[in-house]
């Protein structure tokens, strides 16, 4: 039987996510806030939200299977998608979360190479 563990470790292989950026950001700043996510996501009195949430993973989902032979690395890919959002745009509070959603995405396998 495959672990999640090992599950994660060849995708971060497959997608060419580099080990230093999963370890430094996305462990060290983004998985303490993994379970409010997941939380967030299955109380009923966000559906709305949620189905928002899945609609951008499916248009996420689609704008990098068409970009990403523009990256070596997909760490890339998650600053492109990041200045897409915040640039031109200076009221966005709570900037440092979009990596947190990013990253919870990928872990989830809902974006990138499963």
């Amino acid at each position: 039987m495959i672990t999640k563990e090992l599950r994660l470790k060849k995708r971060i292989k497959k997608n060419k996510l580099s080990k230093e950026y999963f370890e430094n950001e996305m462990l060290e700043f983004s998985l303490q806030d993994f379970e409010k996510i997941k939380y967030f996501l299955s109380n009923p009195i966000n559906e709305d939200l949620k189905e928002q949430y899945f609609d951008i993973v499916a248009e996420l989902r689609n704008i990098i299977q068409i970009k990403r032979k523009y990256f070596t690395l997909f760490e890339e890919i998650f600053i492109f998608i990041y200045k897409k959002i915040c640039d031109g745009d200076d009221d966005i509070r709570g900037k440092r979360h979009i990596f947190t959603l990013l990253h919870y995405m990928y872990c989830e396998c809902l974006i990138g190479l499963k």
